[in-house]
């Protein structure tokens, strides 16, 4: 070992952390010419750096041919090391970095109607309350329009009635809502255990919107039976359907989780049977496009909403 190279006990607080990149860089690849076009610099730079390192240490960390690079056993040492000091160090700029986004940004969620109404009002409330400088917005989609809209990048995820699997999208299914019919008790004044489609056929029927997943399952298993799907009136909002039904105008077909959003004591959710209709309502999102630590959050107490909330429902 030469003269330069013997060092006192080495100073952190002086240390270069680039120094152990560029050593590591050149262990790893037993080349200083790989490790220069890795790094776009000069191989002198690198061999320059890497003696800087060693002398730093007071170690020879490599034996060098004009053929060959090894490690001295201080430097298998030194990379083992390094490269597990390297890796917590870019796992805690990666946690420091997602700190950082969710202090600010925007998320963009897609929502099916009825359950913007059931679930949107609480995570937003809830999320707007944790990270006050992320911009969310909500947009209330009929579901043909939420998949193009995840498509195109207008929204980041959705929260929607689940669709068939699809190459370019993740279908992440949360839950089972089933179907009712919410009546008036100036059209069925007393208390049922269930209804079936076939006496559904015959009532003045309140239908969400035809673009609604909701409607299409429900006229779909209409028509495999043969049966008419009458509708007097039909909505995009399930708030609309409620207001409709209490006033009496007829039976609203919506799902069981939009009951909460009612108190009406004259009013009276009634299970479809024996058919036992039911929807699956999921968080969807590309395959292609990671959420942003903002988005991501945000799906994850939206997954989070929803499950309380239809836990705390079939709990009453």
């Amino acid at each position: 070992m030469t003269q330069d190279m013997v060092k006192p006990a080495l100073n952190l607080m002086n240390f270069n952390p680039k120094l152990l990149q560029t050593f590591v860089l050149v262990a790893e690849h037993k080349s200083f010419r790989i490790a220069a076009e890795m790094t776009a610099r000069s191989q002198s730079a690198v061999s320059a750096q890497v003696r800087e390192l060693e002398r730093q240490l007071g170690l020879a960390l490599l034996h060098r041919t004009t053929r060959s690079v090894g490690l001295t056993p201080e430097g298998e040492e030194l990379l083992n090391g390094a490269r597990l000091a390297l890796k917590e160090i870019e796992h805690s700029l990666r946690v420091i970095n997602e700190t950082a986004e969710l202090r600010h940004g925007r998320v963009v969620l897609g929502c099916a109607p009825t359950i913007a109404a059931s679930c949107g009002p609480t995570i937003l409330a809830t999320f707007e309350r944790d990270y006050p400088n992320v911009k969310v917005f909500l947009r209330e989609i009929a579901s043909d329009g939420l998949l193009a809209a995840l498509r195109d990048g207008s929204i980041d995820f959705a929260i929607a009635q689940a669709v068939p699997p699809e190459p370019d999208l993740l279908v992440d299914v949360l839950l089972q809502d089933p179907i009712v019919a919410l009546a008036p008790k100036s059209i069925i004044p007393k208390p049922r255990r269930s209804i079936s489609l076939e006496e559904l056929s015959k009532l003045p029927l309140l239908h969400l919107a035809p673009a609604t997943s909701m409607r299409q399952l429900f006229d779909a298993e209409m028509k495999k039976r043969g049966l008419p799907s009458p509708c007097k009136y039909d909505c995009l909002h399930s708030l609309t359907l409620l207001a409709m039904a209490e006033a009496g105008l007829g039976v609203a077909i919506l799902p069981r989780s939009v009951l909460r959003l009612t108190a009406s004591s004259q009013m009276t959710g009634i299970p479809i049977g024996p058919e036992k209709l039911v929807r699956s309502i999921a968080l969807i999102s590309r395959c292609d496009r990671a959420l942003s630590p903002a988005a991501k959050r945000l799906a994850d107490l939206a997954r989070q909403v929803v499950l309380k909330g239809h836990r705390s429902f079939e709990d009453k």
